[in-house]
């Protein structure tokens, strides 16, 4: 009878530890998921020229060169984000003139929906709240920027397209 309440106790215990032991996995690799976010970007002409922002040696991916945009918030809708977006780290107002291809990028521990607009600048001044710099360019330079990775598939539609 000793060795059956033993044993009970003993199944009980290991019982506990595994259950405990597999929430704790589970957590772990839920944690270490890889994250997808949302994030609208814009392809602000001016005129013919092209606004390309340089990301701060503070930011992620440091003094890679992109289309400025930012996160979308939960609720918020792609174009809302992105005339926020650009409102608040550039300083402008733009008129959207279309969407183009997405691009997904995979940063290893981050993976990035990077949602594209062509864009017309309305009007402001712009002063840069996050960036180190912009430039105001023409299409066919934008190759000789070193772009931010999750750029690169939207610069290279941006060339193939025939206007803007």
């Amino acid at each position: 009878m000793r060795a059956d309440c033993l044993k009970k106790n003993v199944m009980k215990i290991t019982s506990l530890f595994l259950n405990r032991y597999f929430c704790f996995l589970i957590l772990f690799f839920s944690l270490y998921q890889i994250i997808m976010i949302n994030v609208s970007c814009a392809i602000v002409l001016f005129d013919k020229k092209i606004l390309v922002v340089q990301r701060s040696d503070k930011m992620r991916m440091p003094l890679k060169w992109e289309f400025p945009g930012g996160k979308q918030e939960k609720g918020e809708s792609e174009t809302d984000c992105i005339k926020r977006e650009i409102k608040e780290e550039i300083g402008i107002e733009i008129a959207i003139v279309r969407k183009i291809s997405s691009s997904i990028y995979d940063y290893g521990d981050l993976k990035i929906n990077l949602i594209p607009f062509i864009a017309r600048y309305a009007f402001g001044e712009i002063q840069l709240s996050e960036h180190k710099e912009y430039k105001l360019m023409d299409k066919s330079d934008l190759l000789n920027l070193d772009w931010a990775e999750a750029d690169v598939p939207i610069v290279n539609e941006l060339l193939k397209l025939e206007t803007l």
